[in-house]
């Protein structure tokens, strides 16, 4: 069983304009929010008597956004931007209360790749005073699980080794890594 889901959002925004006293402004709200599924529940029975059982989801999402304002004023010019960017997904691979029987391996793998890109700015320009100013807020807040429970699950393991990836923190504390491992398992019960 295997879901996978891949949003992208392109933005622009942007205001321009000119007077006495300008006043201007550019305003991006963008947001992705995705559920994305690949389960084996409800005693569900799966055998797979040659080859390998895998129920992922995979989930990626991608913004890109700019906002820009300017303004001219003879007196003032006084111009913002603020451009927002949410990225809040759920994604889901799940085997519960099931029995999965492999002649190789059982994978069960949830994974979320994603970006976001925000720019703003403003220029203003005035006789007496120019004043910008510029917000740029971005949030990811994705829950990611892989989840075995209440199952039976039986991997021979009769091929080569699988490779999975797990993602932990950097040791540097910044960003993320991955710290692959090789998954060799014969009989489990998870409950």
């Amino acid at each position: 069983a295997g879901a996978s889901d891949v949003s992208e959002i392109s933005s622009l925004a942007g205001a321009i304009t000119v007077g006495g006293v300008g006043l201007g402004g550019g305003v991006a709200y963008n947001i992705i929010t995705d559920t994305v599924g690949a389960k084996v529940t409800g005693g569900s029975s799966v055998t797979a008597t040659s080859g390998d059982i895998f129920v992922g989801a995979n989930g990626s999402g991608t913004i890109e956004a700019v906002a820009a304002g300017g303004s001219a004023g003879i007196a003032a010019g006084v111009a913002g931007t603020m451009t927002v960017q949410t990225i809040s997904n759920t994604v889901q691979a799940l085997v519960e209360d099931s029995t999965l029987w492999a002649k190789d391996y059982i994978l069960v793998i949830g994974q979320w790749y994603g970006d976001i890109t925000a720019d703003g700015g403003t220029a203003s320009i005035g006789g007496l005073a120019g004043i910008g100013g510029t917000i740029v807020l971005n949030t990811l807040a994705n829950d990611v699980t892989a989840r075995i429970s209440d199952s039976e699950i039986t991997a021979e393991g009769a091929s080569s080794n699988i490779s999975v990836p797990n993602w932990r923190k950097a040791a540097n504390g910044a960003g993320w890594e991955d710290d692959r491992l090789v998954a060799v398992n014969n009989e489990f019960l998870y409950g």
